[in-house]
C-alpha cells in the first residue's frame, strides 16, 4: 500500500527518511519549482532554501514535445514557488556537500537563467521531523 496523500506519488516517505533536498521529474510539458513541501504543508518562512525541512521538486518538462507545452490549467498549490510555460532545460551545479544550485535556461531569450535557487546547508545539518 502507498504512504502519503494519494494524488501525489509515494515516495515522500523515502525522500524524507534519506533528507533528500532536491527532487526532479519531468513528463509535465512545463516547467515548476516547489518550496520545501512535505506532508502537503509547505515550508515559506524566512528562507526556506537554507536547511530546508523538505525536499524541493522540481518539474523539468520545459523542453516540450510536438504537441507543445502542457499549460497550466488550475491554480497553483500553495507550495508553488515558480511556474514557467517556456521552452528550457535545467542545470544542477553541485559545488560542495552544503551548496546546490540550480537553473532554468531559457532556449527562446539566447539561454538567460528564467529560474534559479540555492539550497544551502550548515555543515552538519540534520532534519528532524515530528
Amino acid at each position: 500500500m502507498k504512504d502519503g496523500d494519494s494524488t501525489v506519488p509515494g515516495l515522500e516517505k523515502p525522500y524524507l527518511d534519506n533528507a533528500v533536498d532536491m527532487v526532479f521529474w519531468g513528463h509535465v510539458h512545463s516547467y515548476e519549482r516547489t518550496y520545501p513541501v512535505a506532508n502537503m504543508t509547505a515550508y515559506k518562512d524566512g528562507n526556506p532554501y537554507h536547511n530546508p525541512k523538505a525536499p524541493v521538486y522540481i518539474c523539468t518538462g520545459g523542453a516540450g514535445n510536438q504537441e507543445g507545452h502542457t499549460g497550466y490549467t488550475h491554480p497553483p498549490s500553495p507550495w508553488s514557488a515558480q511556474r514557467i510555460d517556456r521552452f528550457g532545460y535545467t542545470l544542477l551545479h553541485v559545488y560542495n556537500s552544503t551548496h546546490l544550485y540550480m537553473e532554468q535556461i531559457d532556449v527562446n531569450n539566447n539561454g538567460t537563467v528564467m529560474d534559479s535557487v540555492w539550497i544551502t546547508k550548515n555543515q552538519g545539518f540534520q532534519r528532524n521531523f515530528w
